[in-house]
């Protein structure tokens, strides 16, 4: 009997109201398989200088919060692989039963998967679903891949927003979870 599994993956530096909505979309889609938030470590392609390190030290505890919440996702925090590639990923979730794998990925990310560790074996192993952005033309699809319409009010949400919000002293409350939004009030 095949297992599937729909992964969203990501540093969640912090977690926002779009990453959730994939996983909605993805359930809508998919109702009765497991949808698995994965957190990874700091994303080798991405600058150091932009990682909030105060939420990063409390990130594990703030996604609990997050998803304990909502119990039709599952946090698979794979501990003591902080720098995991999308390829060691799934190959854990294939070594624990799962046959059938889709990540989730915004459009804004599809030029980059070739750049990713054994991105020509992951192409071939896994599904992709991915979600519009705006400003962002899906040009080059995926093989296996499904194409969601994010709505518009979701397109833009992005971690990097929430994080200049913070900076200026400007409201997240729209863009992140009740939980992640508590967290940095309580810290200003």
């Amino acid at each position: 009997m095949s297992k599937t599994a729909v992964v969203v993956g990501g540093a969640f530096n912090p977690i926002t109201i779009a990453h959730l909505m994939m996983g909605y979309k993805a359930k809508e889609l998919f109702p009765d398989v497991d949808i698995l938030f994965v957190p990874s470590g700091i994303n080798f392609q991405k600058s150091w200088k932009n990682v909030d390190s105060t939420f990063l030290k409390d990130r594990d505890k703030i996604l609990y919060d997050v998803f304990k919440e909502r119990p039709e996702f599952q946090l698979l925090n794979i501990k003591d692989k902080t720098d995991l590639a999308a390829t060691d990923t799934v190959d854990y979730l294939k070594s624990i039963g799962y046959t059938d794998i889709y990540l989730c990925i915004g459009a804004d990310k599809i030029n980059e998967v070739s750049a990713w560790k054994d991105s020509e074996r992951l192409v071939q192993t896994v599904h992709f679903l991915i979600y519009t952005r705006a400003g962002y033309e899906i040009e080059n699809i995926l093989p296996h891949s499904i194409v969601i319409d994010t709505p518009p009010e979701y397109n833009g949400i992005s971690s990097t927003k929430v994080r200049e919000c913070i900076k200026q002293n400007k409201s997240i409350k729209q863009m992140v979870p009740i939980e992640v939004y508590n967290f940095y009030r309580k810290e200003r």
